[in-house]
């Protein structure tokens, strides 16, 4: 082929729906390789769950307030972004839960509530003695138990039983991923866990394994000032890559002629009331999962069509508590 006939080929403008973290992280990708980039959002603001809002005079994150350690994507992105010098770890003290029976250590020898001993005494208040009993059973369980399991609480449940799924696991969980354990993909949040079982022989073992392997410290971290700074730094850096940014807008509709060529998307923008198309070589959809099928399930064979619900909704409580004393011997992190 011609080099001109080739140059004329390759995509030059590119459409991301969704403002999220990942949609603004997909643009400043696309922007990088020199397409002319537009980012589509819904909602009148930036990052999607990384916000902030404002209470008692102090900005505080609206969703996410720390990212996961288990390797460097994120700590990477901050550092192209200026804000490796922000980000802070949590203090070395240890988290507590918080259970019926009262407050308890989180285990330190493991990874999302996971012990990585089950018979360490100190687990025995949450686990009771029969509980951790059973837990300390997956060391003589075969690899092969839970190995049908795809999701961590089924997973923890058939390795270590009942009472370390549900009071060491699923609160865990429940505060990271606002998920059950139960609906968590366990090779998604824990990758290398399950393979594990087969190299360390149990699940307490590959999963003192990976906290053994992951950065010292913690398994998360934060940036000073809030999450919300990655979302206002990745706004501000496509800017400068000239990345064109609109929010208030629904994308109704996309379509495409015989399956080749330009996209077109069927926009209607907040208050404008008309409908509008704007056409673009490349589109990435990075908006929730329903969204996604009712974009591209009409340009996919229907069996590559999976059912999806919408998830649960997710309330924001924010209590701020003027209380000098609890500076002064604070227990967790």
């Amino acid at each position: 082929m011609p080099a001109a006939e080739s140059r004329a080929l390759r995509p030059r403008t590119a459409l991301v729906i969704g403002g999220g973290i990942a949609g603004l992280v997909a643009a400043r990708e696309l922007a990088a390789r020199g397409l002319r980039t537009t980012v589509l959002e819904r909602r009148e603001h930036f990052g999607g769950v990384v916000a902030a809002h404002e209470l008692a005079g102090l900005v505080l994150d609206s969703g996410a307030e720390s990212f996961a350690t288990r390797n460097d994507a994120v700590p990477a992105l901050l550092g192209e972004l200026g804000l490796a010098e922000r980000i802070v770890r949590p203090r070395p003290t240890g988290s507590w839960l918080h259970l019926p029976a009262g407050s308890v250590p989180m285990p330190a020898s493991g990874i999302l509530g996971i012990p990585g001993n089950p018979l360490d005494p100190a687990l025995t208040p949450a686990l009771g003695r029969s509980g951790q009993y059973r837990a300390g059973l997956d060391r003589l369980l075969p690899a092969r138990v839970g190995a049908q399991e795809r999701t961590l609480g089924g997973l923890v449940r058939a390795r270590m039983g009942r009472a370390v799924a549900e009071n060491l696991v699923a609160p865990v969980t429940t505060g990271i991923h606002s998920t059950d354990p139960d609906e968590l993909d366990a090779d998604t949040v824990a990758p290398g866990l399950r393979a594990g079982i087969r190299e360390h022989g149990s699940l307490a073992a590959s999963a003192a394994a990976l906290r053994a392997a992951s950065p010292a410290g913690s398994q998360v971290a934060g940036i000073e000032g809030g999450m919300n700074q990655l979302s206002e730094a990745l706004v501000a850096d496509l800017t400068r890559r000239g990345v064109r940014l609109v929010d208030a807008c629904e994308v109704l509709a996309l379509d495409r002629d015989a399956g080749h060529g330009p996209w077109m998307a069927i926009r209607r923008q907040r208050g404008a009331g008309d409908r509008s198309a704007l056409r673009a070589d490349v589109v990435v959809v990075a908006a929730d999962g329903p969204t996604a099928v009712r974009l591209l399930g009409p340009h996919l064979p229907p069996e590559a069509v999976p059912g999806l619900a919408p998830g649960p909704r997710l309330a924001l409580a924010t209590l701020v508590v003027r209380a000098p004393a609890l500076d002064d011997a604070p227990r967790g992190t």
